[in-house]
């Protein structure tokens, strides 16, 4: 039987972390084939948080986002992966969202210490930003500019 946690968010919405993979991984595949779910990802359907692995707290600050704008989005979720699936533009600003909120939270919760490591993590981030799977819409620096707000 598949793993399951649930968790409750800072804006009370119950969510649930699943181990097993979620039927949209198909599409997802389709679209950018390079995605491995036995490599570890996270998807996000609704309020369910699909991931093989345990994901850190600063991933899991980012998939929250995704929950948020799923759950408001106004043709809901089905809506929300057909437009993400369909339009660069409008994944780019969901995922924009996303790594903003992950970079505060890296930034909120590791000491001075850990500074390189964060200095790291947010030049990856700004790598995946710039990269294929999000259109491609910015370059590495303006991505890099954009989480460094």
């Amino acid at each position: 039987m598949p793993n399951v946690e649930e968790i409750k968010t800072d804006g009370g919405i119950r969510v649930k972390v699943k181990t097993e993979k979620p039927k949209i991984y198909d599409r997802l595949k389709e679209k950018f084939p390079t995605i491995d779910w036995e490599k570890g990802l996270a998807i996000v359907v609704g309020d369910i948080i699909y991931s093989k692995y345990k994901l850190p707290n600063h991933v899991l600050a980012h998939e929250l986002v995704h929950v948020r704008q799923q759950l408001d989005y106004v043709d809901g979720v089905k809506g929300w992966w057909d437009e993400y699936l369909a339009s660069d533009s409008f994944r780019f600003e969901q995922e924009l969202e996303a790594y903003v909120t992950q970079v505060r939270y890296i930034r909120e919760h590791t000491d001075q210490s850990s500074r390189n490591w964060r200095r790291q993590m947010i030049n990856a981030l700004a790598l995946d930003l710039a990269g294929s799977m999000y259109g491609n819409v910015v370059s590495y620096e303006k991505a890099l500019q954009l989480l460094k707000l």
